[in-house]
């Protein structure tokens, strides 16, 4: 699927979640790396090997995670807000839709009623977040075998911040919808 079908693309142009696609943070430390390097020349080639060390750990991870996530590639879900388009379309997953479009949007009565007939048709697990209340969500649920994901964390708020902060939050994602979408 088309993650512009379901994203903040469709409402603002732009879907803010970029850092959900792990080739965008590979690109991004080159650029991170150079910035530092022009600031601080003397650590220049710290900058430079930390780079190329993340890359290599992010490709690990990404790889990783298309094995974990490669069996339940078919099975639909819903979330809360609509951050995941990037880590769907990146992974080929099944993404039926959300809640809220974006951070500071509320879900309208037809949208919810859609959602609902979507839910009750074809998906396996929602899932709320960490940062947003999971009422309406979890309502959704009522009459229906969908299961309810643990709590999914996009930005990462939830977590120590680290040299491994990156990896923690995507392990966390792709386990939570692999363990749910799979029956586990």
């Amino acid at each position: 699927q088309n993650h512009d079908d379901h994203g903040h693309d469709v409402h603002s142009g732009v879907n803010p979640h970029a850092w959900m696609e792990p080739q965008n943070a590979i690109l991004w430390l080159d650029q991170i790396a150079d910035q530092l390097s022009r600031l601080d020349g003397e650590n220049a080639s710290v900058y430079g090997e930390n780079a190329m060390i993340a890359k290599t750990k992010i490709a690990q991870m990404d790889a990783q995670l298309a094995v974990a996530l490669a069996p339940v590639r078919d099975r639909a879900f819903v979330t809360y807000h609509d951050a995941y388009g990037y880590f769907v379309a990146h992974y080929g997953l099944r993404f039926a839709g959300s809640i809220a479009m974006g951070d500071a949007t509320t879900a309208g009565a037809a949208h919810i009623q859609q959602l609902q007939s979507t839910i009750a048709k074809d998906v396996v697990c929602v899932f709320p977040e960490a940062q947003h209340d999971s009422d309406l969500l979890l309502q959704l649920l009522d009459g229906t075998s969908v299961r309810a994901g643990r709590a999914l964390d996009p930005v990462g708020s939830t977590f120590d911040a680290g040299q491994d902060t990156y990896d923690v939050l995507m392990r966390s994602i792709a386990e939570s919808l692999a363990n749910c979408l799979s029956g586990a």
